[in-house]
């Protein structure tokens, strides 16, 4: 049995251990992301006028759990995200949306020229088998 196989480690597609990425230099991105995502909640809740306990009764889970989520005692999980959700009467993809804007807007974008080649067609100033020219290197 080599190391590898003592410490759980085990390699990952460009070749780090999985385990010295857990403490490497992403871990601090990781934790200051969650923070983010937790204070979003909680801002959520606030402008709602619910409590973390109040949440916490309305969704189910025990007492705390969602204090020392936002806290930071507890590793925030994306469980924990989708009930919080829940609770505040808030759509996942309108949290996520929120809470990552510029993704979201690229989306709705994109959406809203689908929409648009849609119409031109509908109305005859685009062929109906219109596709759009290839960007160089696809």
């Amino acid at each position: 049995m080599d190391s590898d196989e003592l410490d759980g480690s085990q390699p990952t597609a460009d070749g780090a251990e999985a385990s010295d990425r857990a403490h490497g230099p992403d871990e601090a991105r990781c934790k200051a992301e969650t923070q983010r995502l937790a204070a979003l909640l909680v801002s959520l809740a606030g402008s709602k006028k619910i409590s973390m306990r109040a949440l916490e009764k309305k969704v189910g889970v025990g007492d705390s759990v969602f204090a020392k989520v936002v806290s930071g005692k507890v590793t925030l999980q994306m469980r924990h995200i989708l009930l919080m959700c829940d609770g505040l009467g808030v759509e996942w993809g309108d949290f996520f949306a929120q809470a990552y804007p510029k993704h979201f807007a690229k989306v709705a974008e994109v959406e809203e020229q689908k929409r648009f080649r849609s119409y031109l067609i509908k109305v005859g100033l685009l062929p109906p088998d219109f596709q759009e020219p290839s960007s160089p290197g696809e």
